[in-house]
């Protein structure tokens, strides 16, 4: 059996004083074992673009088989020994390698041919790691930030049992101050509602409610939800607005009607859980590089990978929405060639769960996978399709995105249209 896996690598990932890495145009195939195996313990790397490769940087995992690798593993091209690196994650029970993460930068790929990467044992390699400044330095320009804005919002208590008084309402309504402007609901008439909910072709609370607010032009998003156990409906009212900009007033009286602010539970006294003005929050990969939140998962002279967060109590860049949860943590990683190359290549691997939908943001890049590169406009429109809507307690989704392949899902095409924003 062949394995194939094109090594499509975005060129907007790289920041580089030296020679830029390969781009999504000119893809290198590597091609691992073949069928039947060759003699020895070798990868292929051919150039599928046609122009050849010079100073390729690969990365990858390797295992070996018991006894193979004494110390550490050496990378020969072709038969010829270059620069490599290697970090051993797992040794067998005799202390022979099991599994390592090997690097190199191959000197070429020639046009439309190939070249055979072969592995000897070695007693040299090093794992001495960069230090911060150096992964700080000028010659890198590293960084990486992401940041949320959320918006402000009243979340009411649960309504079971409620129906009935909303449906006695035939002219209610209320007033609220949304960024600073006054505004008034009247006339609000439940009496034909037969649910909270809101669902296509049932007249409900919900969408009676939301009708009233856009008739008035008030910039706000009504979002019924159902509390934890599944059992009843809470009503939250939050700003189309995000960040520092963005605030609510409570809900009070209206100039004329029956006032129904204590009803919905957004009032001082009746709501649940609220945040009166809009929160933000962001953090830079080369911040935590330089207060020793990262940590490396490979480290050497040809490629050290470092994975930033904190997972402390601390959680010091954890992100919320203001309701006193932070359920948002950045983690970024990134990896650094100094072998003459002085690239970094930069991830944000952010974890999110909303609503049981685990979300990756990407910084303006596609995630590399597994079975291919999908380009940046195509992660968007997946992720949109897949995890947007879903996500409602994100005013505003991540630039670029897409999730993680825990499912059967197709992933999408290269794109050729311009990406989005």
């Amino acid at each position: 059996m062949m394995i194939r896996r094109a090594l499509l690598l975005a060129g907007g990932l790289a920041l580089a004083a030296g020679p830029a890495f390969a781009t999504a145009s000119t893809p290198v195939v590597v091609t691992i074992g073949a069928s039947p195996p060759p003699a020895g313990n070798t990868i292929t790397v051919s150039d599928a673009s046609g122009a050849g490769e010079t100073n390729y940087p690969m990365q990858f995992g390797r295992p070996f088989i018991d006894g193979a690798i004494p110390h550490a593993p050496m990378i020969l091209v072709n038969g010829a020994p270059v620069p490599s690196q290697a970090d051993v994650k797992t040794r067998y029970p005799d202390g022979s390698v099991e599994f390592a993460v090997v690097a190199a930068v191959l000197p070429s790929v020639p046009a439309g041919g190939s070249v055979t990467l072969s592995f000897v044992d070695t007693t040299a390699n090093s794992n001495t790691p960069l230090t911060s400044a150096q992964m700080l330095g000028s010659n890198y320009d590293f960084d990486a930030v992401t940041s949320l804005a959320f918006p402000a919002r009243i979340t009411g208590p649960a309504l079971a049992g409620k129906l009935a008084t909303f449906q006695a309402i035939t002219n209610g309504g209320f007033a609220i101050t949304v960024n600073g402007t006054a505004y008034q609901v009247t006339g609000l008439n439940f009496s034909t509602a037969t649910q909270f909910y809101p669902v296509a072709g049932v007249v409900s609370v919900t969408s009676l409610l939301k009708t009233a607010i856009s008739s008035a032009g008030i910039p706000v998003i009504i979002s019924p939800a159902l509390t934890n156990n599944g059992s009843a409906t809470v009503m939250e009212i939050q700003t189309s607005a995000t960040g520092a900009g963005a605030s609510l007033s409570y809900a009070s009286a209206p100039s004329t009607g029956t006032d129904i602010s204590a009803m919905l539970g957004w009032t001082s006294t009746t709501k649940f859980n609220d945040n009166l003005t809009g929160v933000s929050g962001s953090a830079s990969a080369r911040a935590m590089l330089a207060a020793g939140n990262c940590q490396p998962w490979t480290s050497g002279p040809i490629a050290q990978t470092m994975v930033c967060a904190d997972d402390s109590a601390v959680a010091a860049y954890d992100i919320g929405n203001g309701d006193g949860f932070q359920p948002f943590r950045p983690r970024f990683e990134a990896t650094f060639w100094p072998s003459g190359l002085n690239n970094v290549y930069k991830g944000f691997l952010n974890n999110l769960s909303v609503e049981g939908y685990p979300l990756y943001l990407l910084g303006g890049v596609a995630m590399l996978d597994d079975a291919g590169a999908p380009g940046a406009a195509a992660a968007w429109a997946w992720m949109k399709t897949n995890v947007e809507n879903a996500a409602t307690t994100i005013p505003t989704a991540p630039k670029w995105a897409i999730v993680p392949r825990t499912d059967a899902n197709a992933l999408p095409p290269i794109p050729t249209a311009t990406p989005p924003g």
